[in-house]
């Protein structure tokens, strides 16, 4: 009686944790990826990449924990990799501003993506934010993902972003 109480309390809490883990699908009808189900759409009127007036922001979403997936697309760009390399000029001229790294990699569905990780100042806020931005190309258009937030928040931060970049279709 009492293996059978514990082996339905660790049933719950199993179920339990694979609750809070369950992903939604985003899809704009060319890219799709999964990402966390305690995103919602948010409306947001700034611009926390600065690669260009080239880009044009699809969607904003945002977490209880204030971090942030915005997903672009670049009519003009002609490569990621150029893409990317554009934002991180921007980044290297704000002396606090940090590019921790820079990797072409391909995930699980052989999509290429170029990735960069750095560490800027909200100079709303005074904030240390880190974001992961990956930059890919898909049917002739480079789309942009950053995922960002409060640097306290790193590990949240790579979470999302590992689940958006092995999902990325």
């Amino acid at each position: 009686m009492i293996f059978g109480f514990l082996g339905i309390l660790i049933l719950f809490v199993v179920a339990s944790g694979s609750a809070s883990s369950t992903l939604l699908k985003f899809s704009d009808g060319i890219i799709s990826f999964n990402y966390p189900s305690d995103f919602q759409n948010i409306t947001f009127s700034g611009n926390i990449t600065s690669e260009s007036s080239n880009l044009i922001d699809k969607t904003h979403m945002a977490n209880r924990d204030n971090i942030a997936i915005v997903i672009g697309k670049n009519l003009q760009a002609n490569s990621a990799a150029n893409a990317r390399d554009a934002t991180l000029v921007s980044f290297n001229k704000i002396s606090t501003d940090k590019v921790f790294s820079t990797t072409t990699e391909t995930n699980p569905n052989s999509i290429v993506v170029e990735k960069s990780i750095t560490q800027l100042i909200d100079p709303n806020t005074n904030t240390v934010l880190k974001c992961i931005d990956m930059f890919f190309t898909a049917n002739g258009v480079v789309y942009h993902i950053s995922v960002y937030g409060d640097d306290s928040k790193n590990q949240q931060i790579i979470e999302t972003a590992d689940t958006i970049f092995n999902s990325l279709k």
